[in-house]
């Protein structure tokens, strides 16, 4: 999911109608962390289970996390790491990405 799919999915786009339940599915290998964080902020807001059904790594764990119920099927797997990526530019830039991966670091293994 790109960041323009998820801040759609946040809002952008035509209003959500009002859900009693939403029971999240999942089975990802994971993505974009900052796509994860939006994502697991609007999940919060209406997940009330969620279940793990393969695989749920990466990002896809902080999605299972954002409902109060969460289940795994017997032959799952979840897989968790340090935040990672790439970054080109000054030492200040260099610095705000290190300071950005230790923060979602937090995050996951707070």
């Amino acid at each position: 999911m790109s960041a323009l799919q998820a801040a759609r999915f946040g809002g952008c786009g035509p209003p959500l109608e009002p859900l009693k339940e939403l029971d999240v599915w999942l089975n990802s290998g994971g993505g974009s962390a900052q796509d994860g964080l939006t994502l697991y902020t609007l999940l919060r807001q209406r997940a009330t289970c969620s279940t793990i059904q393969k695989l749920c790594a990466s990002t896809a764990f902080m999605l299972a996390l954002a409902a109060p119920n969460v289940s795994m099927d017997k032959d799952a797997f979840i897989g968790l790491h340090a935040a990672s990526g790439a970054c080109l530019g000054t030492a200040k830039e260099l610095r705000a990405t290190a300071e950005a991966k230790e923060e979602i670091t937090g995050f996951i293994t707070c």
